[in-house]
């Protein structure tokens, strides 16, 4: 026989629903969002600030170091490459430039 109880043993509120995982994972428009940002150098502070008040989920600095992440394993380019590529831009606007 299977029984079936309804009633929580716990607490359950809209504010502590808000830091479940699945409650903070963004979408892809706003990973999208976020990437650009990630290109900027934008530290991540600022960053779990941005997204806290533009979708209200409660991101830690920590889930923002984990999509930033993510962001530079799909790239497949390392802070390295990422560098040589900006000296290159840099120096495509502006040949005499001085590195």
């Amino acid at each position: 026989m299977t029984h079936v109880d309804l009633h929580h043993n716990h607490e359950v509120t809209e504010d502590i629903f808000r830091h479940y995982p699945e409650s903070c994972r963004l979408n892809v428009e706003e990973a999208a969002t976020l990437a650009s940002f990630v290109d900027l150098r934008v530290r991540p502070g600022l960053l779990q600030h941005m997204v806290q008040q533009t979708t209200q989920k409660a991101v830690t600095k920590h889930d923002i170091n984990n999509v930033v992440r993510k962001i530079g394993a799909v790239s497949g380019k390392s802070k390295v490459d990422l560098l040589a590529d900006e000296v290159e831009t840099v120096l495509k606007r502006d040949p005499t430039a001085a590195l």
